[in-house]
């Protein structure tokens, strides 16, 4: 599998993440590791599309839909999506 990320990758929550709403935004505790992680609103339903098995471009576009169009939507979330992979909170599917 190669390192660059795609709009058509699907990603999953790492088995040992599991997370909650927090006001608008999220927390993540990850029980392997022992870390709290905590994002905004983007953060939780990014998180939330995660789960049902969403590909990036569909976060972005329930992101455009709900928020309006943003040049910058797409490289925001494959931001984020970069750091929650090295944070070992959701992984690619094979």
């Amino acid at each position: 599998m190669s390192d660059r990320l795609s709009d058509a990758d699907i990603y999953t929550l790492s088995p040992t993440c599991s997370f909650e709403q927090e006001g608008e935004g999220v927390v993540v505790f990850d029980a392997g590791g022992g870390m709290y992680w905590r994002g905004n609103s983007t953060a939780r339903l990014v998180l939330e599309l995660t789960v049902r098995g969403c590909t990036r471009a569909d976060a972005v576009d329930r992101l455009e839909r709900e928020h309006g169009p943003s040049a910058g939507v797409r490289d925001d979330v494959r931001g984020l999506l970069a750091v929650l992979i090295k944070a070992r909170i959701v992984k690619r599917s094979a």
